[in-house]
């Protein structure tokens, strides 16, 4: 079986309409641009973030991928 990690960056906001957000497990409103690495489909850790740029988010993920960090 071929191992494939990959990295994932998603962009959580306000609905546009309603203005609701999404929460994490401990209450607090996901917001911004948070990255993942995935392995065969799965996650391999948890999401890190927020960013609030797409461009610090895509740095901070090559970063982490470049040290082993995840």
């Amino acid at each position: 079986m071929t191992t494939e990690i990959q990295a994932q960056i998603h962009h959580y906001f306000p609905h546009p309409d309603t203005g609701t957000v999404e929460y994490d497990e401990d209450g607090d409103p996901i917001i911004g641009f948070y990255y993942e690495f995935i392995c065969n489909g799965m996650p391999i850790m948890e999401m890190m973030g927020p960013y609030p740029t797409l461009e610090e988010a895509q740095a901070a993920c090559e970063k982490a991928w470049d040290e082993d960090d995840f």
